[in-house]
């Protein structure tokens, strides 16, 4: 009986993937569903792409490892995040600004959006500087101290990067 005997070497060798994933030598359920972190993923990530993407990928990498190794809560929640667009970035995606939640952030987005078109090309790292900046200003805002000290970079940023590509600031 050809097929009870397929049947039953099917069973042993699920059996014995399973006995080996409990023993800790193949971690079956992170393969099968994906399982691990956006941080997990950025320890193993390269980045590809433009060099506005790279750039992307390292600005947001360093504020995804900004919160520590082992955050948790609220900095888990945002370490994850930035580690999200920094692997979108890896993959050559553009990863866009945070939309803007009051007046004050809406006036930072246009400027930036304004300055962003062309700093993709002319100035990739100080574009990608200047929207983690004001991205982390937007996210942080459940860390006052964090998002104070990312919108105080951004004061910086956003305006050397409208004056290396010749947009106005208002």
């Amino acid at each position: 009986m050809p097929n009870s005997r397929s049947a039953a070497l099917s069973v042993a060798a699920l059996a014995a993937l399973a006995l080996s994933a409990c023993g800790g030598m193949f971690d079956f359920g992170s393969v099968l569903f994906g399982s691990s972190s956006n941080l997990e993923q950025l320890n193993v990530t390269e980045a590809s792409g433009s060099a506005f993407q790279r750039a992307q990928f390292n600005d947001y990498a360093f504020l995804a490892r900004s919160f520590g190794a082992s955050p948790s809560g609220q900095e888990r929640s945002l370490a994850e995040l930035y580690a999200g667009k920094a692997l979108s970035a890896a993959h050559g995606n553009d990863v866009p600004p945070e939309d803007a939640q009051n007046p004050d952030q809406e006036s930072m987005h246009a400027r930036l959006a304004r300055a962003l078109g062309p700093g993709r090309r002319q100035a990739p790292a100080g574009a990608a500087r200047a929207q983690a900046d004001y991205d982390c200003w937007v996210a942080d805002q459940t860390i006052p101290r964090s998002a104070e000290r990312c919108r105080d970079s951004l004061e910086a940023t956003l305006p050397q990067l409208e004056g290396e590509v010749g947009t106005s600031g208002q």
